[in-house]
């Protein structure tokens, strides 16, 4: 995922995530750190950055599948 990619998504999809939430999973999307290393250092909740990536990755492969179906038509 682009830096530009994660953004969209999270200004679209994430709008009420806090600032530090926000920020861990861009740590552990885009500069590949660990989930609980990203919620020490941005103190989130354990578990938060974890579910959040997850559902940032399924809301990707969700524009993934659609542009690619929109493609076939």
């Amino acid at each position: 995922m682009t830096p530009e990619q994660f953004d969209l998504i999270v200004e679209q999809r994430f709008e009420r995530l806090n600032s530090a939430t926000i920020a861990a999973c861009r740590a552990v999307i885009i500069n590949g750190v660990s989930a609980y290393s990203a919620e020490d250092a941005h103190k989130c909740g354990r578990g938060t950055v974890s579910r959040y990536v997850n559902k940032i990755h399924a809301e990707v492969a969700f524009c993934e599948e659609v542009a690619n179906h929109a493609k076939k038509d």
